[in-house]
């Protein structure tokens, strides 16, 4: 208790420091490990009201009296803070839930959400409180090993989780990993990526999703169907699951590139590039052998050379011998 109270006045005393700190300054409260009772509680509290740090962290089974209220009551207390992380508190309930989420979806400056470890029965729940506003303001949402579909009961949490990445939202990075995931819900996440640009980190590994789940987020960074199907890709999620990885560039337009080279570098092996162009106008081959002199530059190193796919095009594009014989007969 007298340790308590000492801390307590300590950051009364220190907060004329956090005024003088430069602005990009991580400051960071975290409790690991702590059980108090109801007037250490208040007292942590009270110590902590209008105290300016960006960080606030929970981890290890901490307890304080009345749980989750008091928590959320240290988030609406500070309106700069920026991240939470909660780790391994585990079994919050229901009311915890709500309690959690309404705190989360008030306040003005929180944009990182960490949650870890923290479900083996409710985490689904969780994650559909969380995604309920339409007006979600985080950036970056971690929910690793909270068993999020260890327990399917109800509306498949994936199916809300699709919904919501398909509206792009504000969300640049989302970690999902050892959640129980399968191959379906992987492919729902996939489809939901195909019109989502916002989204920048999407982790999933660990999880089940197998070969088909596999397959469908493969395809929604890269449909090879056809050259206009790979333009339209995904080119802006770096996917990072137990068997791949893709968009590794930051840059969309790099990523978009080299897949598109790739693209033309597996055809001209089979000389099958110009089945792509039927719809084409011919008087667009300048154009065409620029883009293909273009995206060679991001091409890797074993892959063919842009001389060799311009070949292929002068050589079997069927509109361009018949430009050809034109222009000779004039």
């Amino acid at each position: 208790s007298p340790h308590w109270r000492e801390f307590a006045a300590a950051l009364k005393d220190f907060k004329p420091a956090f005024d003088v700190l430069p602005g990009d300054s991580k400051t960071c409260i975290a409790f690991k490990g702590v059980h108090l009772n109801q007037e250490l509680t208040q007292l942590v509290k009270d110590a902590l009201v209008n105290i300016p740090f960006k960080i606030l962290s929970f981890q290890h089974s901490c307890y304080f009296h009345s749980d989750m209220s008091a928590i959320a009551a240290m988030i609406d207390s500070n309106k700069y803070l920026q991240k939470l992380d909660i780790y391994r508190i585990l079994e919050m309930d229901r009311d915890d839930i709500t309690t959690l989420c309404s705190a989360i979806h008030h306040h003005p400056s929180l944009v990182d959400v960490s949650i870890t470890g923290c479900f083996s029965r409710l985490g689904n729940e969780m994650l559909r409180s969380l995604l309920r506003t339409d007006e979600l303001k985080l950036e970056k949402l971690s929910m690793p090993e909270n068993a999020l579909l260890g327990i399917r009961t109800g509306i498949n949490v994936c199916t809300q989780l699709a919904d919501f990445l398909s509206t792009n939202p504000r969300l640049k990075e989302l970690d999902l990993q050892n959640n129980g995931l399968d191959g379906s819900d992987a492919v729902m996440i996939a489809n939901a990526l195909r019109s989502n640009t916002t989204l920048r980190k999407l982790y999933i590994c660990a999880n089940d999703v197998g070969a088909v789940g596999d397959e469908a987020l493969r395809r929604a960074l890269c449909d090879e169907t056809s050259l206009n199907s790979v333009a339209d890709s995904n080119h802006s999620c770096c996917i990072e699951t137990d068997n791949f990885s893709g968009n590794n560039d930051e840059d969309r337009e790099i990523n978009r590139a080299e897949k598109i080279y790739g693209l033309l570098s597996s055809r001209n092996k089979t000389m099958s590039n110009v089945q792509d162009f039927d719809d084409i106008d011919v008087k667009l081959l300048p154009n065409i052998l620029e883009s293909v002199q273009k995206y060679s530059n991001y091409g890797d190193e074993d892959i063919v050379k842009a001389s060799s796919i311009v070949y292929e095009i002068m050589r079997c594009w069927d509109k361009v011998s018949h430009l050809c014989i034109g222009q000779s007969e004039r």
